[in-house]
């Protein structure tokens, strides 16, 4: 549940000063299923994700980015004089445009610099623990209980 409420909170922020209220709790609630749905997604494709943190922020972060292409009101965008209405305000597919050049832009530079960064730590420091830490479990490792019990 508090996943939703996290989701719903980051897919909102891109677009919470060019959306009606209205837009608002529906961004909101596509984002509550794209969490499930996308933690469901990343589970089964076996990416180590414990919290739901790709898809919380990751995913409904993209889904709130370019909601904004749909829903963008053109008077709000006027008043801040940036971008246009989005296409459900007949503003066509300009603003939807920008915002998946925005995401390209942001992703590409996201992960070209993490990349670089774990690669340095790599070579230089190692990103690994030690392997009898890892076959004992970092939660007893490092805190000295387990996490998981169960």
């Amino acid at each position: 549940m508090l996943n939703g409420a996290i989701a719903a909170l980051v897919a909102i922020t891109a677009a919470c000063a060019f959306v009606a209220p209205w837009a608002a709790i529906l961004i909101g609630f596509v984002s509550g299923i794209i969490v499930v749905l996308g933690s469901l997604l990343v589970e089964r494709v076996g990416i180590d994700d414990p919290v739901g943190a790709m898809a919380a922020h990751g995913m409904s972060g993209v889904w709130g980015t370019l909601s904004l292409g749909l829903f963008a009101v053109p008077a709000l965008a006027k008043n801040l004089e940036t971008g246009q209405g989005g296409l459900f305000y007949g503003g066509g597919l300009h603003q939807m445009g920008t915002q998946v050049i925005g995401l390209a832009a942001v992703g590409a530079f996201t992960f070209t610099l993490s990349f670089l960064i774990l690669y340095l730590f790599k070579v230089t420091i190692g990103i690994r623990t030690h392997s009898e830490d890892e076959q004992m479990g970092l939660d007893v490792s490092e805190h000295g209980m387990w996490g998981y019990p169960e």
